[in-house]
């Protein structure tokens, strides 16, 4: 994910102390199986961004506490402004 987005990304990555490795790990897992179904599923390429944006966040919930860490993610990303 080039660009503005990409470090914007990074930066939540960093701040909220996610593990980078596991987040790549991930990343690359996510897009495999995506590719894999492409032809079941024949979702595009703009799906395929919302799944990697998906994976760099997944686990940023962590912060808040690890019980239910995708609702603190969901209440985050539902309140948040991600600007283009």
């Amino acid at each position: 994910m080039p660009g503005k987005k990409s470090r914007a990304l990074e930066k939540m990555i960093t701040k909220y102390h996610s593990d980078q490795a596991h987040v790549e790990y991930v990343t690359h897992l996510a897009q495999y199986v995506f590719i894999c179904l492409q032809p079941l599923n024949k979702l595009d390429e703009i799906h395929l961004k919302y799944v990697t944006l998906a994976v760099f966040l997944h686990d940023i919930g962590h912060f808040i506490g690890h019980r239910e860490h995708h609702e603190h993610l969901r209440e985050y990303v539902t309140q948040a402004s991600f600007s283009t």
